[in-house]
């Protein structure tokens, strides 16, 4: 009779799998957030890469507690297909770099809002928050693990991989527009006298979530740009390709957006003949139209968490006088298209010419 109970509570195994299943896809869909399982058979991988996702998946209070909150009853939904999480904003697709990239940087931002918790002066930047994030940071499940793995002459990969995910985390956009946002982010850096390279390994990556805070108005200009002009991110890729400098290319100091202003205002140079005919003048004023709401909200946005430098405060004023250029030409077209009495084919290129690019009509003195 014993033996008969003991049989019946024993399930039978289709309904074993008919259990396990959608349990075991679960647990796989969460290892996978964000192709994290490719570090498993990836064969160019870094050492560190491997030697760090062995270590977080083996650690039992890090991946196997996750796993068991997935697999109480209370967290299981039927569900007919199981598809793992993407980290990218908007759920983009994108692979880490970083092994269980995003459980480091959940650590990183509830230690920072415990920053905040603290005070209303505590600045994010002081030396004093970054002590108390990193010490948190330092002794997280993740962060001991991460110690205890990487090699001191492996600390700059693993802030480079942290700092590409992060990246893919608030941006979308190809490998070229988030190329260009990580340099410009390890500039913004530097411009604060933190070069992420000399940084220690944690305060690194803490400093990757601070900076990205103060320069994130600045970054979004480059983003509305791309909107307005895609070919904004192939321009800004060949000029740091040629040979010969551009100072809006330096290394210490985050120029992305005025870079970005000032290859978007070379567009509105007309070409020799472009304003000696209709259809140039109409085109003319397309591009005006079009790229006028963007260039005037980055000309009059100039209180910035992350401060203009002076690099950029040059070619900011360079770029007003060049607007000014721009607006009054595109006044006089307003006030003459349609009036026969002025002979706009003779009239626009000389005037063009006469108020060339330092145009500053602020300066300019009344008869």
């Amino acid at each position: 009779m014993l033996e008969r109970q003991e049989r019946s509570d024993v399930l039978p195994s289709s309904a074993l799998r008919t259990n396990l299943t959608p349990v075991l896809a679960r647990v796989l869909a969460f290892l996978d957030t964000s192709r994290n399982l490719d570090f498993m058979h990836e064969a160019d991988v870094a050492p560190w890469m491997k030697r760090l996702w062995l270590g977080l998946l083996n650690n039992t209070k890090i991946c196997q507690d996750q796993c068991k909150r997935i697999i109480t009853r209370g967290n299981q939904t039927q569900q007919s297909e199981v598809v793992p999480h993407h980290f990218g904003v908007s759920k983009l697709v994108f692979t880490v770099q970083t092994p269980f990239f995003w459980l480091l940087f959940e650590d990183v931002k509830i230690a920072i809002g415990q920053s905040e918790d603290i005070g209303k002066s505590f600045d994010q930047d002081s030396p004093e928050t970054m002590s108390y994030v990193e010490n948190i940071i330092s002794k997280t499940l993740y962060g001991e693990v991460l110690m205890s793995v990487v090699k001191k002459e492996e600390k700059n990969g693993v802030i480079k991989a942290y700092l590409k995910d992060f990246v893919h985390t608030e941006y979308p956009g190809k490998t070229d527009e988030s190329e260009i946002l990580c340099h410009a982010l390890e500039s913004a850096a530097r411009q604060r006298g933190r070069d992420l390279d000399c940084l220690g390994m944690i305060r690194a990556v803490v400093y990757i979530h601070v900076i990205h805070s103060a320069a994130k108005e600045r970054l979004q200009v480059f983003l509305e740009v791309i909107q307005i002009w895609p070919e904004v991110v192939m321009a800004v890729t060949e000029l740091k390709e040629r040979v010969g400098g551009n100072p809006l290319l330096t290394d210490d100091e985050m120029t992305l957006d005025v870079l970005s202003l000032t290859l978007l205002m070379e567009q509105l140079e007309p070409s020799k003949d472009e304003l000696n005919t209709d259809k140039g003048r109409s085109d003319w004023m397309g591009r005006v139209k079009m790229y006028l709401p963007v260039i005037g909200r980055i000309l009059s946005t100039t209180d910035t968490d992350l401060a203009h430098g002076n690099v950029c405060l040059r070619y900011m004023d360079h770029a007003r006088c060049s607007w000014m250029r721009v607006m009054t030409m595109k006044l006089f077209l307003e006030s003459f298209t349609g009036n026969k009495k002025v002979q706009l084919d003779m009239r626009c290129m000389p005037l063009w010419k006469m108020l060339d690019d330092q145009t500053d009509l602020t300066k300019l003195k009344s008869p």
